[in-house]
């Protein structure tokens, strides 16, 4: 359950920094160079490649946010679109530190480093939480061989999202393989 609130509260911030980067473009205002819009309107090529870099950041943000918001109904079924979530995150501390050797200016760089290690702790506790009780439930309408597949499936990425030994999470039983 805590899963899918994670799931739909960073999906509702990636869905507004979808909006923040792509729409309103304050990311170029704040970190970019004065003007840098008002050139892009100008034809300026440089300028221009600022914003359809941003823009395109954005677009990236809102398609992961959607699919967090989208795929929370059914949280256990996405834990490798968290893992997927994790490691933006991870890139964009490693951004951050970047941006901050370059001489970008506090605290922008900062707040966004604890946001993202916020992200990465809540989300790999709930799914650590959660991993005993991921289980694909059978159903007479899905053959047992594509149930075991399934199981099979989440079990290696849970072990690889988590850490843990293949198999050490998952125990098949016998109306898995029938």
């Amino acid at each position: 359950m805590k899963l899918r609130w994670w799931m739909r509260a960073v999906g509702g911030l990636y869905v507004l920094l979808f909006v923040v980067a792509a729409l309103l473009r304050i990311p170029i205002e704040v970190e970019g160079p004065p003007g840098t819009l008002a050139r892009a309107s100008a034809g300026d090529p440089l300028a221009r490649f600022v914003v359809d870099t941003w823009v395109t950041l954005g677009l990236e943000f809102g398609a992961v946010g959607a699919a967090l918001l989208i795929f929370s109904r059914e949280a256990a079924r996405a834990r490798a679109l968290i893992g997927a979530v994790v490691g933006m995150e991870l890139a964009g501390i490693v951004a951050d530190i970047y941006k901050i050797s370059r001489g970008l200016p506090p605290p922008t760089p900062y707040v966004w480093i604890v946001i993202h290690t916020l992200i990465i702790a809540t989300g790999l506790r709930w799914l650590r939480a959660g991993h005993t009780s991921v289980t694909t439930s059978p159903s007479a309408t899905v053959p047992a061989s594509s149930r075991l597949r399934t199981r099979a499936l989440d079990c290696l990425a849970a072990s690889l999202v988590i850490r843990q030994a293949p198999g050490s999470a998952c125990r098949f039983r016998s109306s898995d393989r029938s």
